[in-house]
Parts: C-alpha cells; sequence; structure tokens
C-alpha cells in the first residue's frame, strides 16, 4: 500500500483542541515515537505560541509530548468552566438548519456521555417550531 505524504498542522494558538487531534493523528499514521513527538512539535509553531512555547521549554516543563497537550489546553484551550454540555442543551435554531447543525456538532463533540438518542432528542428539540 502505497503511503500518504501528510503535512503536520501548523499551531497559531487558535483551535487548539482541533491541532491536538490533527498532530495525534499524523503521529498514528507515522508511528511516531513519543521522543520524537515533542520536537516535531516545536518545528510547527508559530505566532504568539513560540514565545510561550519556548518559555515553558527552558523551564524544562514539557518532558513529554503529553505535557504538552496538557499545557496547550490550559494555555488555549476552552475555559475550564465552558459546559458544551449545557450550551448544547440550550441550543437553539436561530438561522438556517446547516449552521445550527454545525454548531450543534461541534457541541456535541465535545460533551460527553450522551447516548445517539440522546443526541437526536437534542437536536431535534432545537429546530425551529415548523422545521421540527
Amino acid at each position: 500500500m502505497r503511503h500518504v505524504k501528510l503535512d503536520f498542522p501548523r499551531f497559531d494558538g487558535s483551535n487548539p483542541l482541533d491541532w491536538i487531534f490533527w498532530a495525534e493523528q499524523y503521529f498514528a499514521y507515522y508511528h511516531t515515537p513519543d521522543v520524537d513527538r515533542l520536537t516535531i512539535a516545536s518545528v510547527n509553531v508559530e505566532g504568539v505560541v513560540i514565545p510561550w512555547f519556548q518559555l515553558l521549554q527552558r523551564a524544562n516543563q514539557l518532558p513529554t509530548w503529553s505535557a504538552l497537550v496538557t499545557a496547550i489546553e490550559l494555555q488555549f484551550g476552552p475555559s475550564l468552566f465552558d459546559s458544551p454540555r449545557a450550551r448544547l442543551f440550550k441550543l437553539s435554531q436561530t438561522s438556517s438548519v446547516v449552521e445550527y447543525y454545525n454548531e450543534f456538532l461541534l457541541l456535541a463533540n465535545r460533551s460527553q456521555g450522551l447516548t445517539e438518542t440522546a443526541l437526536l432528542d437534542c437536536f431535534i428539540s432545537g429546530l425551529k417550531d415548523p422545521i421540527r
């Protein structure tokens, strides 16, 4: 089987959870050992992430990829007080169905422990009355 060449994603501080997902997919595809993951990530940061990364590295606070993931989630990720599940339950359609669906997917992806039936009920209940 031919291998597809994947580019490692660049990280500028935006969409940290997406970046972590893409990076982990890259590492899984190339069977990248944990010892190499931090180095690969370090050459793919840009903007405000560079001085932040350098500061943590100089302070020896990034010994592993796992430590970097945790640090990124804390620094650039959603607030610990953000509750995607609560926002999902309150979500209602205000514009097109496509926009509502996209917002629903984003929140549902970040919500844990909901069954498919519960997600379907939640989605339907948030639709405008004529569409529901």
